[in-house]
């Protein structure tokens, strides 16, 4: 706890955002001692975006601090001497102009100018395995292979009409199963095949020379792909694609900002049973090829998955304390979290969980205010799956010295994750 006698302490400092964009400036506060500025600065940065790349302690003295400021120095918060954070657009904004997408139904699919299809994913939907191997149906597998768990495994090209039994069991699916894509294409089985398979592996940056699965099938990966991609890019993974047709669930980062009526985080999945996101991109298209993502790509993709991560994260609340709680305060809870998270190197679903239900109940300064969580989340040889079970136990004792201890037992999941 900072105190009013703390001494004026002041660095330099430098931060990368998520889009590799890098900022710099000094920054001053009144702390006990430099690890503990330097930790509220990282903070800080954080809430806006910025992860702290370099901390130079400097001497007070050679800076000039406004008067102005003066008033802010002694409260434990740092104060910036330059702007850190410079306005700018938030990354899906370009992507979502490229883009032609509305909310319509399941007619819309059967209606269009060309067939339907649709890319299965029987991870999500086992039961479609029988289905889709039954040849009459025309399904063919994106793999090359023979292995049945392989087969399993890999998304499958399926031609769809109004009637067929694939069609109907899709159609029966609660939207959030993210069971597959639709789409309509003039284009043939084989050439679909031969072109959706370019998409099966993707190259991140500086890992070029180990590819790993990329399962464009769920609607949730190509909600993400139309903004985090460059535009033409995205059209050249749409070529043979007159629009796709994605089950809208709260997952979607594109259902926020559906024209009309959008969907929140927190919304009920079967109240959006039978309603579907249209998809297609707009402007020129480069031609397809393997997918090799760049670094701001990458980047916009880590973001979307950040944010998805905490509408998660909100979800859980909601269903387990919602009512106690409400909508707003559980949805803060899961965005401070993923701040906590990304500080302490707790960066998984589970561990920004625990994270998130001590803020819900104790504040975002749960670990200011009690040393014995300050040193679970600051013991650095913990592996952070262990550090979030020691969080969940000693959220369960807190909550029982509290007298909350019936809300304790939702909090005690722990195990690797």
């Amino acid at each position: 706890m900072t105190r009013p006698s703390d001494p004026l302490l002041a660095a330099r400092y430098t931060a990368r955002d998520r889009l590799a964009a890098e900022v710099g400036g000094q920054v001053a506060m009144r702390a006990p001692d430099h690890p503990e500025f330097r930790a509220h600065v990282a903070e800080a940065l954080l809430a806006q975006g910025y992860r702290m790349t370099g901390f130079e302690p400097l001497d007070p003295q050679s800076l000039s601090i406004d008067p102005a400021a003066s008033v802010s120095l002694g409260r434990g918060r740092p104060v910036f001497l330059d702007s850190p954070a410079p306005s700018r657009e938030r990354p899906q904004a370009a992507g979502l102009r490229a883009l032609d997408f509305a909310e319509c139904g399941w007619p819309a699919l059967f209606e269009g100018p060309g067939p339907a299809w649709a890319l299965i994913d029987p991870v999500c939907w086992p039961d479609a395995l029988e289905l889709l191997r039954d040849r009459a149906q025309g399904a063919l597998c994106l793999y090359a292979t023979p292995d049945a768990d392989r087969q399993a495994a890999a998304p499958w090209l399926v031609p769809l009409s109004s009637r067929d039994p694939v069609s109907r069991a899709l159609m029966a699916l609660a939207p959030d199963r993210h069971a597959g894509i639709c789409f309509q294409s003039q284009a043939g089985a084989m050439a679909l095949r031969a072109h959706f398979r370019r998409y099966t592996m993707a190259w991140l940056p500086g890992r070029e020379a180990a590819p790993l699965y990329f399962r464009f099938h769920d609607p949730r990966v190509l909600s993400d792909m139309a903004q985090a991609l460059e535009p033409a890019r995205f059209a050249g993974f749409a070529a043979p694609v007159r629009r796709f047709f994605l089950p809208l669930s709260p997952e979607l980062s594109l259902a926020a900002h559906l024209p009309g009526d959008p969907v929140g985080p927190l919304d009920d999945p079967a109240t959006l049973q039978g309603r579907l996101v249209r998809l297609a991109p707009r402007g020129r298209a480069v031609a397809p090829g393997n997918l090799h993502v760049t670094e701001a790509e990458f980047a916009r993709f880590d973001r979307l998955k950040r944010e998805r991560t905490a509408q998660s994260v909100a979800r859980g609340l909601y269903r387990s304390l919602g009512q106690d709680k409400g909508p707003e305060a559980c949805l803060e809870a899961a965005s401070q979290a993923m701040r906590l998270g990304e500080l302490h190197d707790m960066p998984s679903r589970a561990q920004v969980g625990a994270l998130a239900r001590a803020v819900l109940f104790f504040g975002a300064d749960f670990a200011d205010r009690d040393r014995r969580a300050a040193a679970i989340l600051e013991d650095r040889r913990g592996l952070p799956f262990q550090r979030k079970d020691r969080l969940l136990r000693w959220l369960a004792m807190a909550l029982g010295e509290r007298g909350g201890a019936a809300l304790a037992a939702p909090a005690l999941r722990t195990g690797q994750g």
